[in-house]
């Protein structure tokens, strides 16, 4: 069985696949990176009106005694 060189075309193709699949992949960590920051981002918010409520709690606690 003789290997026949691609044409121009098939060669052509291949690199725009190769080429799409590595900006594809580029995208996807580029795209988790921003929703990791973004979730990063809420649970400090979060935690922060977490501890605000727990002082205000502990302070209205220590108004009634």
């Amino acid at each position: 069985m003789e290997v026949r060189e691609p044409t121009a075309q098939e060669a052509l193709e291949a690199f725009w696949r190769a080429t799409e699949q590595r900006f594809e992949e580029r995208r996807r960590r580029e795209s988790c990176a921003a929703w990791y920051a973004h979730h990063l981002g809420l649970s400090d918010a979060f935690r922060k009106l977490a501890e605000k409520h727990e002082a205000k709690a502990m302070e209205l606690l220590e108004e009634e005694v």
